[in-house]
């Protein structure tokens, strides 16, 4: 049992985190009667998407970033809402300019265009919102174009809220992601320990694998907010340059980490030439070219579904050869698997609706962490 003086301490620091992060309990998001969405040229205008009523879509499928633009449509019932919209709340991203346009319940038209440093990011979770166009009366209709966006979830995630400054994670789901986060640093000093010990190759990719997965962990859950205020292309740029570093140094974990006797030489040879040409892969879609903009997601998608099938063929490959520490690999890496199947099957696939999933990826990291230092502590044994 834990002493008392440290029961004591953990609950006053949960205490202070939730005492500190904004309560959420005034605010929610709120329920359009309709909510569609439809993708345009620059050139294109809302007036010829309300004359064309067939190009709009009202379900969560078929978003689509090569287009210029994509618009949403929110229909509301000012009678039925309690609360006013006052703000637009989406998943954070890069986007070149937002206008938005309210219609209120007496026909009065508001409408601003923001530019992509307009849009604040919220603490609870990583958002971003920007205040709609005040109108005389409660809206009725909200139309939001975004011009340029570099992520499906700009738009498959984005809601209308009650308050100007938007509505986040609740504080329990904020502190939830802070123990996670939390369960990724002891790892990552414990095999920083490791090394100064037991210098072998793999314990080294090991704490390049967590440092990265803790510095996307931090921009995903939006806690880099509390720290630094980035760009949001800045923040594309760090998010996903740390995800395919982290992949790119678990391959070479698998490498290092299976013994030499228990992996096929055609395997180890294969891992070693993916991880640097998935790093390039990486970097490439982070430029700051218009042309890359409506791919560069894609590509890193298509980019983590081949290193999904390449471990998974590792490991199987491992386990076929009789090896002992795969199976540490197996429990670690099964979860993140799952979730990165999920996700980028969520952002390929057409009728599917795009999702970051946030909450279950950092979850699956945290166990993987978990069981990979224990994999380390074997082989430091053995």
């Amino acid at each position: 049992m834990k002493p008392r003086w440290q029961k004591a301490l953990l609950t006053g620091l949960l205490a202070m985190l939730v005492g500190i992060l904004p309560s959420q309990a005034l605010a929610r998001p709120i329920a359009a009667a309709q909510t569609c969405h439809a993708s345009a040229a620059m050139n294109g205008s809302y007036a010829e998407l309300r004359r064309s009523e067939r190009r709009w879509i009202c379900d969560s499928s078929r978003f689509d970033v090569s287009p210029d633009s994509i618009f949403l449509r929110y229909r509301l019932d000012p009678a039925t809402d309690s609360a006013p919209a006052l703000s637009f709340v989406t998943q954070a991203g890069p986007f070149a300019s937002m206008t938005i346009w309210v219609v209120d319940s007496y026909g009065a038209v508001s409408s601003q265009r923001f530019d992509r440093s307009a849009a604040r990011h919220i603490t609870g979770g990583p958002f971003m919102v920007v205040t709609l166009p005040a109108t005389p009366a409660a809206a009725k209709l909200v139309i939001v174009r975004i011009d340029r966006p570099w992520i499906k979830t700009i738009a498959s995630h984005a809601w209308l809220d009650s308050k100007p400054e938007g509505t986040g994670w609740s504080n329990g789901e904020m502190v939830a992601m802070a123990l996670i986060c939390g369960m990724l640093i002891a790892p990552l000093l414990l095999n920083l320990a490791f090394f100064t010990v037991l210098r072998r190759p793999f314990v080294l990719w090991n704490v390049g694998v967590i440092f990265c997965l803790l510095a996307q962990a931090l921009i995903a859950t939006g806690f880099i907010h509390l720290l630094v205020d980035l760009d949001s292309y800045v923040e594309n740029c760090v998010s996903t340059i740390s995800v395919m570093t982290a992949v790119a140094c678990s391959l070479m974990l698998l490498v290092t980490f299976i013994e030499a006797d228990r992996q096929s030489p055609r395997m180890r040879a294969l891992l070693k030439l993916a991880a640097p040409i998935i790093l390039l892969a990486a970097v490439i879609p982070t430029l700051p070219l218009a042309a890359l903009q409506p791919y560069s997601v894609l590509i890193n998608y298509i980019v983590s579904a081949f290193t999904v099938l390449l471990m998974v063929a590792a490991l199987i490959d491992a386990w076929r050869c009789g090896s002992q520490a795969v199976f540490f690999m197996i429990a670690g890496w099964t979860p993140v698997l799952l979730v990165a199947t999920y996700r980028i099957a969520s952002y390929l696939l057409p009728m599917a609706r795009p999702t970051e999933s946030v909450v279950p990826f950092q979850l699956a990291v945290a166990i993987y962490v978990l069981v990979t230092s224990l994999g380390i502590v074997f082989r430091f044994v053995d």
